[in-house]
């Protein structure tokens, strides 16, 4: 079989610049994790203009990332992801945006949770949950306990024939 590597943006930046002896990581790339702010409850009918400047009042942002609605790319979702470039100004605005009163509702503002592991669903029986209760029971096969593990190795087969490569 043929073998592809998959890497993430940041890692086939890191490599490429390696080989190629340039500089091309994006900024968004070389922030922390530990210093996002996720920002929830914000009103929907508050345009990202104000959101942006009440973030900004606590320092230069790095980053803002307010979620869109798919359905309507003119309102939001009511969360965003931000970064100041002073990473100590971080817990300051966390500390004074969580709770702030903005219309009816009030900001949950709080570190953000990126890359971190939830805890797995526990059910008594994972094989008769989801989809699988749609499958007759002669149909079903045995699927070991190891393969329900979250894991961040994935299988890719038969997704390239040798012409698609030519």
């Amino acid at each position: 079989g043929y073998k592809i590597r998959v890497r993430t943006p940041q890692r086939f930046c890191e490599e490429y610049n390696q080989s190629e002896g340039k500089i091309l990581i994006p900024s968004s790339y070389e922030s922390t994790a530990d210093h996002k702010i996720y920002m929830g409850c914000i009103p929907t009918n508050m345009d990202e203009k104000r959101i942006r400047e009440i973030c900004e009042a606590f320092g230069m942002l790095r980053s803002f990332n307010l979620r869109k609605d798919p359905d309507n790319p003119e309102k939001h979702k009511g969360f965003a992801f931000f970064e100041y470039v002073e990473e100590k100004v971080t817990d300051r605005a966390v500390k004074a945006l969580n709770g702030l009163d903005i219309g009816d509702k009030k900001l949950k503002v709080q570190r953000a949770s990126i890359g971190q592991k939830v805890a797995p669903l526990q059910t008594s029986n994972p094989v008769n949950t989801g989809f699988l209760n749609n499958v007759p029971s002669e149909k079903k096969i045995t699927i070991p306990r190891w393969a329900m593990e979250a894991s961040k190795v994935v299988q890719l087969l038969n997704i390239l024939t040798p012409e698609d490569l030519m």
